[in-house]
């Protein structure tokens, strides 16, 4: 009896995809050799045929329509879950080889010196050790024991304060008049001179809507004037410390 287009066009996809890999039988290979093997049933096999008869697909390549997708996509993820399921498992069987051939090495550990060692002449890529010099810093540590060395009570923070700034700022850099209208957004936001330091020029000009000139002045000048009027010196070991002192 003569086959009928469809077993003509099926057997033609079957003998296309006899696969030599183990296990396999008969796949289908979008990347080629080395890519992904795809084992489709005999149903979805007959789909195919069905479609190249209808000239909706080809030997080489599948139907593209919804049902055909969705069964490649499906075959894709189980390929994937194999081939990650067969890599853990090379990965345990190496390292399960890997300790059984691991060594334990013994290492002599001396007992820390309690003195610091100064430069060997024998090594001379070793660096010596560091000596730092107390260095006097005109400034105290809490700015509020200096306002208040200064005469300042808490009520005077954001008013005489303030106001005594701005006329030392006028007599050394730039007219009082220039800069009231900044003072006063700085009484209106409450910003005083406890926690001007605190602030950066953006802050007064983001936040504030400051002249960015009066800002970076303002800014700029106040731990000058704040250690203007101390006498007072205080003795700084380490270098981190000293820059934290403001």
């Amino acid at each position: 009896m003569k086959d009928s287009p469809f077993e003509i066009t099926f057997d033609k996809l079957q003998e296309k995809g006899k696969c030599s890999k183990a296990g396999h039988q008969f796949c289908y290979l979008p990347n080629g050799e080395h890519g992904p093997h795809l084992q489709l049933d005999p149903r979805e096999w007959g789909l195919w045929a069905s479609a190249i008869n209808d000239n909706r697909a080809v030997i080489d390549y599948p139907p593209r329509n919804c049902e055909f997708d969705s069964i490649l996509e499906k075959h894709s993820k189980s390929c994937k879950k194999s081939n990650k399921g067969k890599h853990e498992h090379d990965s345990d069987s190496e390292n399960g080889e890997s300790r059984r051939h691991q060594t334990i090495k013994v290492i002599n550990v001396t007992a820390p010196t309690s003195h610091r060692s100064g430069r060997r002449h024998s090594d001379p890529y070793s660096s010596p050790v560091k000596t730092t010099k107390p260095r006097p810093v005109e400034s105290v540590v809490n700015v509020l024991e200096l306002l208040q060395k200064r005469g300042y009570g808490r009520l005077d923070f954001v008013s005489k304060a303030l106001l005594d700034y701005s006329e030392w700022l006028s007599e050394n850099f730039y007219p009082t008049e220039a800069l009231s209208g900044s003072f006063d957004i700085l009484r209106d936001h409450k910003i005083g001179a406890d926690v001007l330091g605190d602030v950066d020029a953006v802050f007064l000009l983001t936040h504030c809507k400051m002249p960015i000139g009066d800002a970076l002045r303002i800014t700029k000048h106040y731990k000058n004037w704040l250690l203007e009027g101390s006498t007072r010196k205080v003795y700084v070991d380490d270098d981190d410390e000293y820059d934290k002192l403001f």
